[in-house]
């Protein structure tokens, strides 16, 4: 008997759902009043008119050029430099950053280079030139500890969207000098850092696994009633947000 369609066959419906038809995620209050904050400086359209394109290829002159045109335009408005190579394509070099902190172009950076080298050269150079005022802040979640020894100011994780309370304690025992304290909170959290690897990377990005893994954590907690990722990014599956939960009670949270 040949295959071949059925003239009697019932068409099968369409899979295609409107994005506005999507149940919206939980907002945060902090990230709405901060939203309502922003717009009224208009500031979407500040950034759209003022960041240079992703793609451009840049020197460190061009970069120099870009943020002191921003502080510029900012006025007394402290302006903090993010490096992010992996996101932006160019690493800000620490003697650049310097620089620029020294002639008060930016109040602080947030080093997410993953470079510990870099990173404390840079705090190195900041004593050096007695740049007190200047705050150099850590975006890593699995190396807050040593960091915080040697100088850094801070950290911004992403991991602390989940388990904020861990990254207090974390700080709280580094800056009163209790290392195996700050040890023992970073290697839980190194471990529960693990959830950003639940995702199948072979279907989406790293941005979407980690992000996803910090939303099916909020989620999981009770934090927020939608654990999707906001359009493009690719969710989490019903099975990778499971897969989430045992880190969780590993380290602790329930």
């Amino acid at each position: 008997m040949a295959m071949g369609r059925r003239k009697d066959r019932a068409r099968t419906p369409g899979l295609w759902i409107a994005t506005n038809d999507l149940p919206p995620t939980g907002g945060h209050p902090f990230y709405q009043r901060l939203n309502q904050v922003l717009e009224a400086h208009a500031f979407d359209e500040f950034v759209e008119a003022q960041c240079a394109p992703f793609y451009a290829a840049t020197h460190p002159a061009e970069i120099e050029r870009h943020f002191t045109r921003l502080a510029e335009l900012t006025g007394d408005t402290p302006l903090y430099a993010y490096d992010i190579p992996p996101r932006a394509g160019t690493k800000l070099p620490a003697s650049l950053v310097t620089s620029l902190g020294e002639r008060g172009v930016i109040a602080g950076v947030k080093d997410s280079s993953g470079q510990e080298t870099s990173l404390r050269e840079l705090v190195i150079s900041r004593r050096e030139k007695n740049l007190d005022d200047f705050v150099i802040m850590t975006g890593s979640e699995v190396t807050v500890d040593s960091a915080l020894a040697f100088g850094v100011d801070g950290v911004v994780p992403g991991l602390g969207n989940v388990d904020p309370a861990g990254y207090v304690r974390l700080f709280k025992a580094a800056v009163a000098g209790d290392a195996a304290a700050a040890r023992d909170e970073q290697d839980r959290l190194f471990r529960l850092f693990e959830i950003i690897n639940v995702a199948d990377r072979s279907r989406m990005g790293a941005s979407s696994a980690a992000l996803g893994a910090f939303k099916a954590g909020l989620y999981l907690l009770g934090v927020i009633s939608c654990p999707l990722t906001a359009y493009p990014s690719i969710p989490l599956d019903d099975t990778e947000i499971a897969a989430v939960r045992p880190l969780l009670e590993r380290a602790g949270l329930h």
